[in-house]
C-alpha cells in the first residue's frame, strides 16, 4: 500500500460536482444532467468511472503523489 485511499482523491470532486477538475463546458454537462435526473447520485458515479479509467496507472504508480498528480491532468468525458 503506497497509502493513495480513493476517497482522498474524489471527495473533493463530488464536494465541487467537478468544478475545476472538468473542462467548463463539461462541468455543465454534468451540472445539466444532475437537474435533470434531479438527482445528485450522478457524482460519486463518475467520480468512480473516471478512477476506474485510469486504474492501470494508479496501480503502476510508486507513491501517492504520483497517483494525486495522474488525476491532476485535464480529464475529458464523452457526453
Amino acid at each position: 500500500s503506497i497509502g493513495a485511499h480513493p476517497l482522498r482523491t474524489v471527495f473533493p470532486w463530488i464536494f465541487t460536482a467537478f468544478a475545476g477538475v472538468l473542462p467548463v463546458f463539461q462541468v455543465l454537462q454534468v451540472w445539466d444532467r444532475i437537474i435533470a435526473y434531479n438527482t445528485l447520485e450522478l457524482l460519486p458515479t463518475l467520480a468512480a468511472a473516471i478512477y476506474l479509467f485510469r486504474a492501470d496507472r494508479v496501480l503502476e504508480a510508486k507513491s501517492a503523489n504520483e497517483v494525486h498528480s495522474i488525476f491532476k491532468e485535464t480529464v475529458h468525458i464523452q457526453a
